[in-house]
């Protein structure tokens, strides 16, 4: 039966919907998070989150699912907890976001940025059993909402208009067309899903990332601070300039040497720090802000640092 609104039409009472889907995203979320022993976030939606009292609805379709792959510690999140907001010391957690409309996912990811490990430069899956008169617009809506919020990684998984228990997954392609993903475009349907079964055998998730990244711009900063850095050189680099500068921006100009991009270099007077109040100083608010892509030079990886920032 369906159940249908001004804006969108809704399957309810047949469970193959609700079985479809939860092996699509299990099947999708093992080519997606391919790292094994991770953790990954299953954030309910913000409707209905407890409705539990059926085994078969999809919630705990979806759980069960996911648990018996036995690849990730799934960690399962109510925003509308009153306890959201407690500390974790990890940011390292992908995402799966179970949503009902437009509207609720917007005031989802509101919640979901209230929490201290939050972040954006993980992998979202997103997926919905709504059956939305126009999937494409709402996976558009959706991606371009995530790209203001700096997530980039993102894939939409929405039901089909004429067969409810087929699934269409939608993702977009920063670096297409020479961008350097200052719009937020291409987004296309890449697969189809049906039980589990990928239409396309081939890779579900094309690559994001081309070989060649048409010349965009890196920014960074750094402390001098042999032999990690030394005798740096401000500005622009070119490509082909292989000095020795020390051992993290030799490498960094080596990253961008192979990938066809720029880097454009600053200097830093000091370490900033981050502090457990969340107080965040200098350079490394710049770093938390995007306005900057990558400080340098001997940072030490502190408890308060890592919960706010990725080191490598």
């Amino acid at each position: 039966m369906y159940v249908e609104t001004k804006w969108e039409k809704i399957f309810v009472s047949d469970t193959q919907p609700n079985i479809s889907l939860s092996k699509c995203v299990t099947e999708a979320s093992k080519l997606f998070f391919m790292e094994y022993v991770d953790t990954v976030t299953f954030s309910l939606p913000l409707m209905n989150p407890n409705d539990s009292r059926s085994p078969n609805t999809l919630i705990q379709l979806t759980l069960r699912a996911i648990g018996e792959e036995n690849r990730w510690y799934v960690l399962v999140k109510n925003l509308n907890m009153p306890n959201y907001v407690l500390k974790n010391t990890t940011r390292r957690y992908n995402y799966i976001l179970q949503i009902s409309n437009e509207r609720e996912f917007v005031a989802h990811i509101k919640k979901l940025e209230k929490l201290v490990n939050y972040n954006p430069k993980v992998k979202f899956l997103v997926f919905s059993p709504t059956i939305f008169k126009t999937p494409q617009d709402i996976a558009t809506s959706i991606i371009k909402h995530l790209w203001q919020k700096n997530v980039v990684n993102v894939k939409v998984l929405l039901a089909n208009e004429e067969n409810s228990t087929k699934f269409t997954i939608y993702s977009w392609y920063p670096y297409k067309e020479n961008s350097c993903g200052s719009k937020c475009q291409n987004i296309l349907p890449i697969n189809h899903c049906w039980f589990g079964i990928f239409q396309n055998n081939g890779t579900l998730f094309e690559e994001e990332l081309p070989k060649q990244i048409n010349s965009c711009t890196i920014r960074a900063k750094y402390v001098d601070w042999p032999p990690f850095v030394m005798n740096g050189k401000y500005g622009f680099q070119l490509l082909n300039y292989f000095k020795s500068q020390g051992v993290e921006v030799n490498l960094l100009n080596m990253i961008a040497a192979a990938l066809n991009l720029n880097v454009s270099y600053g200097v830093s007077k000091y370490w900033e720090y981050a502090y457990e109040n969340g107080t965040i100083f200098g350079d490394l608010n710049l770093l938390l802000n995007n306005s900057l892509d990558i400080l340098m030079g001997a940072y030490s990886v502190s408890l308060h640092r890592f919960t706010y920032f990725d080191s490598s």
